[in-house]
């Protein structure tokens, strides 16, 4: 995978637009993302709350000149109960681009909430085998008491909500997505009454990246704007390599039909 598409997918994993608690009814909304001004990627998220079970699907699909050369595509999915806080039981993602596959699933104890991986692994295309990915195996300890990305950011549109409400400032949420062990950092940013609320959100990468990706990643900051009523991401500003990143809500569907990237 070439070394500008692996940020865009590490990106969409450590900010996969889940924002709010999953809701009680199912929520379909599709995002547009510009890179450079240039239409980079469509996003689609759906989240339901059944019984106190909830589900979180993603797909992220390039468009524009990141389609044409590196062809990405991402599918992930998250599900747990929420008892009121969110427990993942499961969550698992697949990319692809137009010269390597990868697929991983971690599964999450309910009563310690340590992540497990149960399959990683990546095949080159066209048409190669799949083998084990050679990733740095994490201590008990790093994959304890963690969340997945989907299961995170939804986590992480409540732990705002809770915040604003008690006055407070800033929270910190765990991260486990199957490799990689990292820090989502949020700070409360102080706006009028009358906007909607924002967010500072600081990546501090812990284990499982390599040394580059660590020196990418270490205290990137993105700020979020959020729905005051469902409490989702409408717009995500930051940047990658150096270049203006702008992710914004465009529209909401039908949950029978979902939305789909167009």
């Amino acid at each position: 995978m070439s070394p500008l598409v692996r940020p865009l997918v590490t990106l969409t994993l450590l900010f996969a637009l889940g924002g709010a608690s999953p809701a009680t009814r199912d929520v379909s909304l599709s995002y547009v993302g510009y890179w450079g001004g240039l239409h980079m990627a469509d996003t689609v998220v759906i989240t339901s709350n059944r019984e106190g079970v909830y589900r979180m699907r993603l797909g992220f699909q390039a468009r524009g000149l990141t389609d044409v050369f590196f062809g990405l595509e991402l599918s992930a999915e998250s599900e747990g109960r929420q008892n009121p806080r969110l427990e993942p039981a499961a969550y698992r993602y697949q990319a692809r681009s137009h010269d390597e596959e990868t697929r991983v699933m971690v599964t999450f104890d309910p009563t310690t909430g340590q992540g497990r991986t149960v399959l990683a692994e990546k095949r080159d295309l066209p048409g190669g085998p799949w083998v084990p990915r050679d990733d740095e195996p994490l201590s008990a300890a790093m994959r304890s008491s963690v969340l997945d990305p989907l299961s995170a950011f939804a986590a992480l549109g409540r732990q705002t909500q809770l915040a604003i409400a008690a006055g407070a400032r800033e929270f910190t949420i765990a991260v486990f997505d199957g490799r990689r062990r990292y820090d989502l950092e949020a700070h409360v940013l102080r706006r009028p009454a009358t906007d909607l609320p924002r967010i500072q959100v600081r990546v501090m990468p812990l284990a499982g990246f390599s040394q580059r990706h660590l020196e990418r990643w270490r205290g990137r900051r993105f700020e979020i704007t959020l729905d005051r009523h469902l409490w989702l991401p409408v717009r995500i500003e930051g940047s990658i390599a150096g270049v203006a990143l702008v992710i914004r809500a465009v529209r909401t569907c039908p949950p029978a039909e979902g939305c789909v990237p167009r």
